[in-house]
């Protein structure tokens, strides 16, 4: 397994090469603002730094590296500003892109024909986008929870008087109306419950208009009242026996 790899360079020890480094260093913080209250001094967040990683690559020879080519490819990479993960045994050891920021190569050892046998090269590698799943996606997210908070009482409010508004039509509470009378308050009933609503209550007009009739035709016929010594017939009025 490697050692630690990031943008195609390699760091392990197999039977063909050796590439190692050594001054492993990674960080995280956060800048602070100075705060008063009252007659204390304290320190607040104010951002969230950049994270970085530095190293010293060992290139050798005669651990089959070829020292020149992959010094040129570092200082190169730097100057393109190349971003990759920083896998440290085989895991990324932050969830972020990390750019070259510099190389420095230093301790150089020629040979007699002039070809580089050693060199070290001090990498330093800095943020170069948002933290996934980090403190700042995290603390991003706690303030849209705080706006979808208010945002709830402004709908929890705006529901309650919609339904105020549906349970009660022109001061009729919907509890104490028959649905189907209450569906003709509403005026949102169907066509058909319409037509319903509308025969019921012709059909209690009729009912009403003939019973009424008839006790106007009772009053109106000759009633025949029983006495003693006879009877007596008299037009609307009852005659109580005597």
């Amino acid at each position: 397994m490697p050692l630690a790899s990031w943008g195609g360079h390699i760091f392990e020890v197999s039977a063909k090469t050796i590439r190692s480094f050594q001054d492993l260093q990674y960080k995280a913080g956060c800048e602070t603002e100075e705060k008063t209250a009252g007659t204390e001094k304290y320190e607040a967040k104010k951002a969230i730094d950049p994270v970085n990683v530095s190293f010293t690559a060992n290139l050798r020879s005669y651990f089959g590296v070829d020292v020149r080519k992959e010094a040129d490819a570092f200082l190169q990479e730097a100057r393109e500003g190349k971003k990759d993960h920083f896998y440290l045994a085989g895991e990324k050891l932050f969830g972020c892109m990390l750019m070259l920021k510099s190389a420095e190569v230093s301790d150089p050892v020629l040979g007699m024909d002039g070809f580089l046998k050693e060199a070290k090269c001090a990498l330093t590698l800095v943020q170069c986008e948002k933290m996934s799943g980090g403190t700042g996606s995290g603390s991003g997210s706690g303030g849209g929870t705080g706006g979808g908070t208010g945002s709830g009482q402004k709908v929890s409010v705006r529901k309650e008087k919609v339904t105020k508004e549906l349970t009660t039509v022109g001061g009729h509470d919907r509890k104490k109306l028959d649905p189907l009378d209450y569906a003709v308050k509403v005026g949102k009933g169907t066509d058909s419950t319409k037509r319903s609503t509308t025969s019921t209550t012709s059909t209690k007009t009729t009912t009403t208009t003939a019973i009424a009739k008839a006790i106007q035709d009772t009053k109106g016929a000759a009633i025949k009242s029983w006495s003693k010594g006879g009877s007596t017939v008299t037009k609307g009025k009852l005659v109580a026996e005597k």
